[in-house]
């Protein structure tokens, strides 16, 4: 069976909502954000939580920045 994905307008309302806390936006977001959340974890020997999953939206904007930073995107 696929995984289902969401829009960021979707997983925002389920947030705020209370329906998922950190870990569900995480991996609801993409299959391409799933995969990144699994190898942010394995190089960092952490287990998949609200909190981890909260340190990867941390790193995300942090790269995002740098991107801008750098006139990358």
């Amino acid at each position: 069976m696929r995984k289902e994905y969401f829009t960021e307008d979707e997983l925002i309302e389920k947030f705020q909502n209370g329906e998922i806390g950190y870990l569900e936006y995480v991996t609801g977001y993409s299959e391409e954000w799933d995969a990144q959340f699994a190898e942010f974890l394995k190089e960092r020997g952490l287990k998949a939580d609200n909190e981890t999953a909260q340190e990867f939206l941390k790193y995300k904007d942090e790269l995002m920045e740098k991107g801008h930073e750098d006139g990358n995107l």
